[in-house]
């Protein structure tokens, strides 16, 4: 049964998240380019790079207090509180792409300009481990159930939230050069996909596009089960560093695959909503596609896909033991969440019926003692009486 469910959670992804997360992040890029200084497109991008950016780190740096907040608040609140956080969080996040994207399209449109960004930025991520970074829906989700680790966003090397100077460079490492190379990577497939997949017919390129995503998305989720299998054999090697280096490997090529599929919906989905979404009115389109899925993330209980933060470090995928590669729980996150709550709940009746039994124990004894004082009392005045 678990392995139907993942199956099913797979397709879910291709059929949801990824058009889900294209329509957001087309949404929130539109907006950013209508509002934020329209009239001088430089400008508009440092604010969205410099603004994205700062938020995004100071979200990282708070964490530990923000969670220390999340133990006091009640239910209504935290709902309200971590739904606003998670917007603005995935507002600024769509920022600080947007800004650094913006910037290194003024290097050029050509080929070469998109070749070099592509493989620069991709040799980048492999040598420092950070290659799973590039990965978007639907080859992943993240699902916000639950409250415990709410505010937690993983840097690079997991190092302990606090106020030390490994956490800060570890923060400013992550989300500047990892996730910096990420985007630059996703840019430099993206434009080079605007350059060879049928440049002079925006349409025939969006469906192109969408249709061979998610296709190589279906191949990915198939050859996912052959290699994570192959993967627990050569961890039951010998521990040498050949195998290491080939585990890492094998990922790098599952994670870059994974970044194309991405890349390649995310366009032609972005592109046909271009085309057909409200094309007469482009501010209502725009909010419409930011709004939508905004609300879709929320009540479906994962705007966490829609924001692509967090950042993990390659290997930890493929030494996890897990069956799959990817990451696309949806329905296996429900599933899991209520087993979870039912356990808990369980758990605390026994606590409670536990607690009780020792309070009727010691009534019991109570009343014994009392029971053999009064016994022994009136023994004590027939003695006397006699």
């Amino acid at each position: 049964m678990e392995t139907y469910i993942l199956v099913l959670d797979s397709f879910i992804s291709i059929l949801l998240f990824g058009p889900l997360a294209s329509s957001f992040w087309r949404g929130t890029w539109g907006l950013a380019d209508l509002y934020i200084f329209p009239e001088n497109r430089l400008l508009s991008l440092c604010a969205s790079l410099v603004c994205g950016l700062l938020i995004y780190l100071t979200a990282i740096i708070l964490q530990t207090q923000l969670t220390s907040l999340n133990k006091k608040m009640n239910s209504p609140v935290f709902y309200v509180v971590s739904r606003l956080y998670s917007y603005i969080l995935g507002v600024a996040i769509i920022n600080y792409w947007r800004g650094l994207w913006g910037l290194v399209d003024l290097s050029g449109f050509t080929l070469q300009s998109a070749g070099l960004t592509t493989v620069i930025s991709t040799i980048a991520l492999v040598l420092c481990r950070g290659s799973s970074n590039s990965l978007g829906p639907p080859l992943f989700t993240i699902t916000d159930l639950g409250r415990k680790d709410y505010f937690k966003i993983t840097t690079l090397f997991k190092t302990k939230p606090g106020p030390s100077l490994r956490f800060y460079l570890d923060s400013c490492f992550s989300v500047v050069f990892v996730t910096g190379f990420a985007i630059t990577q996703w840019r430099g497939l993206w434009n080079l996909l605007d350059l060879l997949l049928a440049p002079d017919d925006v349409f025939q390129s969006a469906w192109l596009s969408l249709v061979a995503g998610n296709i190589l998305a279906v191949l990915l989720f198939i050859i996912q089960w052959p290699v994570m299998w192959f993967a627990g054999k050569i961890r039951r090697l010998p521990q040498t560093n050949a195998e290491f280096i080939g585990l890492l490997g094998i990922e790098d090529l599952m994670t870059f695959c994974g970044t194309l599929a991405s890349v390649l919906v995310w366009r032609g989905c972005w592109y046909l909503y271009d085309q057909c979404l409200i094309v007469h009115n482009t501010d209502l389109s725009l909010w419409v596609s930011h709004g939508v899925a905004m609300v879709i993330g929320m009540v479906t209980l994962h705007y966490p896909t829609l924001m692509l933060n967090g950042l993990f470090m390659d290997g930890e995928v493929i030494n996890s033991g897990d069956k799959t590669f990817f990451d696309t729980k949806f329905i296996s996150n429900f599933t899991q969440y209520s087993v979870d709550a039912y356990k808990k709940k369980f758990e605390r009746k026994q606590r409670k019926a536990r607690a009780v039994n020792i309070e009727e124990e010691k009534l019991l004894v109570t009343d014994k003692l009392i029971l053999h004082k009064d016994v022994n009392h009136n023994a004590s005045m027939n003695d006397t009486n006699f």
